[in-house]
């Protein structure tokens, strides 16, 4: 027996085929297309930008900054979020990703944009990398104090901001010797007449300051003398 076949069915089929491959074209771009402008809003939330009227602001005030300046909501569990921790914000108008970074420094909170939402969670990658900087060995740190005329400080403080049990003083020389400190601390350096300045050690281990004198305070010294 002989099996008739139409060559009218072959191109119905073939006809369906070309729409099934059209249908899926279509699909395929608007995938991408919804890919692209989601990556894109996400960009726009990240370069919105805030201003803040205070330079030592909380989290919660951040939060509601944001809030009121954007189109964004701020999700986040109060479980996991200190809303009352303090950060110093030095510029009154920047991005509200920088706010997010500076307010989150040094913690284990991460955030992530998804749409109109900003989520606050706590961020294993920045977790482990503050645990592999706390294993980072401590240096010594050496260095020079001077003022502007190239003379040495002597008797110059240098501490660690956030530890201050951790400082000494320059010697006769200017110099000085600070050990066991990490390799990202913050130190302070201060002396009567001079203005003080902080300097970060940023993975250095000699630091090299020229003081300049506080005119402003120098005018408010009075020098009283006694005679016989």
């Amino acid at each position: 027996m002989k099996n008739n076949i139409s060559p009218h069915h072959f191109s119905l089929k073939n006809s369906g085929l070309k729409d099934l491959l059209k249908i899926m074209k279509i699909s395929f771009f608007f995938l991408l297309l919804c890919t692209f402008q989601l990556m894109a809003v996400n960009g726009v939330a990240q370069d919105a930008t805030i201003e803040l009227k205070s330079k030592t602001i909380t989290v919660r005030q951040l939060i509601t900054e944001i809030e009121k300046q954007t189109d964004y909501l701020v999700v986040y569990s109060n479980r996991e979020i200190n809303t009352q921790r303090k950060f110093s914000a030095e510029r009154n108008r920047d991005k509200v990703s920088s706010y997010l970074n500076d307010a989150f420094d040094n913690t284990d909170i991460g955030y992530d944009f998804d749409n109109n939402y900003i989520v606050l969670t706590k961020n294993a990658a920045t977790l482990a990398r503050m645990i592999e900087n706390s294993q980072q060995p401590p240096v010594t740190i050496m260095g020079n104090i001077v003022d502007t005329n190239g003379d040495p400080v002597i008797g110059a403080t240098i501490i660690v901001k956030d530890k201050p049990s951790q400082g000494t003083v320059t010697d006769i020389n200017g110099n000085f010797i600070l050990p066991n400190i990490s390799d990202n601390a913050l130190l302070l350096i201060t002396y009567v007449g001079m203005k003080p300045q902080e300097v970060s050690t940023n993975g250095r281990s000699t630091i090299n300051v020229i003081m300049e004198p506080d005119v402003e305070l120098l005018e408010e010294i009075v020098v009283v003398g006694y005679g016989t």
